[in-house]
């Protein structure tokens, strides 16, 4: 299955950190378990990687008031060989 990685920005605030946490703490648990946040470090984003099929499958995870800023992106994991074939292609 796919993988993303997804940014999740709220603002500022001590009081829209806790309004972040509080909407996924209630409508995210897999976002709660799994992320990482930058509020300690005054940058005011959530970020977790989660399997799904699709990019709307990984918004339609989010609370609500989220979606629309999150920022979803899909990943790939190249090994040497595959990384030589890229290299290849747009050089030559």
């Amino acid at each position: 299955m796919p993988k993303y990685h997804v940014e999740v920005p709220h603002g500022s605030s001590m009081q829209a950190c806790v309004q972040a946490m509080y909407a996924f703490m209630h409508s995210a648990s897999h976002f709660i378990a799994n992320s990482e946040w930058g509020c300690d470090d005054d940058v005011h984003k959530a970020w977790v990687i989660v399997e799904a099929a699709d990019k709307d499958e990984v918004r339609m995870m989010l609370p609500p008031e989220f979606r629309k800023d999150a920022q979803i992106t899909l990943l790939a994991r190249y090994d040497r060989q595959k990384i030589d074939e890229i290299i290849h292609k747009h050089t030559h």
